[in-house]
């Protein structure tokens, strides 16, 4: 049975990912049809203001500052991590192909 804390950092592990990869999913599509430049530049906000918002959160949550600050980098870390997948497809092709490229992921 994994310890409290290697569970503690496998949660903020997936709830990090899921939140990068859903943000960043929806902002592929809504600014899609913009063009290639239009989606990395929201990406790449996406990207600081969710990984930092989310890094933030969990280290004032955290009960003791020791801990906080290490959870706080495994949630920034894996919530930018994911929302710089999404915009892999985009580096290489733009449009609809794109978009599905950036679903699969």
């Amino acid at each position: 049975m994994p310890s409290k804390a290697a569970r503690g950092y496998l949660s903020q592990l997936v709830f990090g990912t899921s939140d990068g990869l859903l943000a960043a999913l929806a902002i592929t599509l809504a600014v899609g049809s913009k063009g290639r430049g239009a989606v990395l530049l929201a990406l790449f906000a996406v990207f600081i203001a969710g990984a930092c918002g989310m890094a933030v959160g969990q280290f004032l949550s955290a009960e003791h500052p020791e801990v906080g600050w290490k959870q706080a980098l495994v949630m920034g870390g894996s919530t930018g991590g994911a929302t710089l997948a999404v915009g892999i497809p985009w580096l290489f092709a733009s449009g609809a192909p794109a978009e599905f490229g950036s679903g699969i992921i």
